[in-house]
């Protein structure tokens, strides 16, 4: 028997994927997202790829907090019990921090030619309710 037979059933790990949350149901992948396995033991910490994948393997069976932090975005927590020779499936929606977009209402001004510069005011007249 190999050794990672051998960890293969004693051990089991944590698999899954990070979206962003645009337009429910649009969802994009996140990269770079910070994912934090914690248990009573140690905390295992990794990063999201580039598809928003993320896998840690060689865990002993229990039960973890897997965390999800990503810049801009509420960071997200679920558990899950980890049995020997299994691999948990995680799915992170995260939503961004930045709930209402900002708008922007821009009206051309006629331009004097006699004056070297213009000044504008901008001024936010449209608010939308949360």
């Amino acid at each position: 028997m190999t050794i990672s037979a051998a960890l293969a059933d004693t051990t089991g790990g944590i698999r899954g994927y990070v979206y962003a949350v645009h337009d429910y149901p649009r969802t994009v992948s996140l990269a770079g997202v910070r994912i934090t396995i914690r248990s009573p033991w140690a905390d295992v910490v990794t990063t999201s790829d580039r598809r928003g994948f993320f896998v840690v393997l060689g865990l002993p069976p229990g039960y973890y907090t897997i965390s999800a932090q990503g810049n801009g975005f509420t960071p997200k927590s679920i558990t899950r019990c980890v049995s020997a020779g299994f691999v948990e499936s995680v799915r992170f929606d995260l939503d961004s921090v930045l709930r209402d977009p900002a708008y922007i209402r821009w009206k051309p001004l006629p331009l004097d030619p006699g004056k070297t510069s213009d000044v504008y005011n901008l001024v936010g007249d449209r608010q939308r309710p949360c």
